[in-house]
């Protein structure tokens, strides 16, 4: 692995245990959350220009995909570009897509169990690997 995928698997492993406890924790506020964003078009879009502005940035110093956890980095890189862009381009469109999942809580459960597993995976091979 190279020095900045273990650098960036060091900070996501624990960044998506956190997030992901924070949705089993929170999982009743979560459409609460969702209905406050949508509210309001400058929080949307300021949200939007910091996850493309973090998109962009490890797009650009880590789209390598040689091997498992250099690859998932790059997929999220990749997603948060996506997404940050959607937000500014297409919001209402994010939203009625949330809102959707919103209404299911079980997308939410299935999305923290998936989150703790790679963040684990993640923590596990930037510090141990």
């Amino acid at each position: 692995m190279t020095p900045a995928t273990i650098f960036l698997a060091k900070l996501w492993g624990p960044i998506l245990v956190i997030m992901a406890i924070g949705i089993f924790v929170n999982l009743k506020k979560l459409p609460k959350l969702m209905d406050d964003m949508e509210k309001s078009y400058a929080l949307t879009y300021i949200t939007g220009f910091f996850t493309l502005a973090i998109g962009m940035l490890l797009v650009s110093a880590h789209n390598m995909w040689n091997n498992i956890p250099a690859g998932i980095i790059s997929v999220f890189a990749w997603g948060a570009l996506i997404k940050g862009a959607s937000f500014i381009i297409i919001p209402d469109y994010v939203f009625k897509f949330a809102k959707l999942m919103v209404k299911n809580s079980a997308v939410y459960m299935l999305a923290g169990i998936i989150m703790i597993a790679v963040g684990v995976y993640l923590g596990y091979a930037g510090y141990f690997m």
